[in-house]
């Protein structure tokens, strides 16, 4: 695993389905580590949004052992994140972070909240907080 200047340690960074993919890559390419990439056959994320997502599977060899981190640009209510931690979850892999370009300040707690209870130790950094 990798130690970053945050002092966390990963193996990869996942990019979620909608993420910024050139984004992501740039943040990896920096980091010195590989990319896994959330796809897969449509699902709902949410009963009142028209968005839809892609069941999982990732890209990339992702080991039950791994440490990865999740970088995304944009967040509002933090569905496409919490669907991407508990796919993570259920295949064995450690988050050790989320970290988000813009989130909107109204759900900010709430994603933290939900991190602490259901993914304790997952930090959460949105650099920009949007209203």
């Amino acid at each position: 695993a990798k130690k970053s200047s945050t002092g966390l340690k990963f193996d990869k960074v996942v990019i979620p389905k909608s993420g910024n993919v050139l984004l992501t890559i740039r943040v990896a390419e920096k980091l010195g580590v590989k990319i896994a990439a959330f796809r897969g056959e449509n699902y709902p994320i949410a009963k009142d949004e028209h968005l839809e997502l892609k069941q999982n599977y990732f890209d990339g060899n992702l080991e039950e052992s791994d440490k990865v981190i999740i970088v995304d640009d944009v967040t509002f209510r933090g569905n496409t994140i919490m669907k991407t931690l508990e796919w993570l979850k259920n295949a064995g892999v450690k988050t050790e972070a989320v970290f988000v370009l813009a989130a909107h300040q109204q759900h900010i707690d709430n994603i933290r909240a939900v991190l602490d209870t259901s993914y304790p130790g997952t930090f959460f950094y949105p650099i920009i907080s949007i209203r």
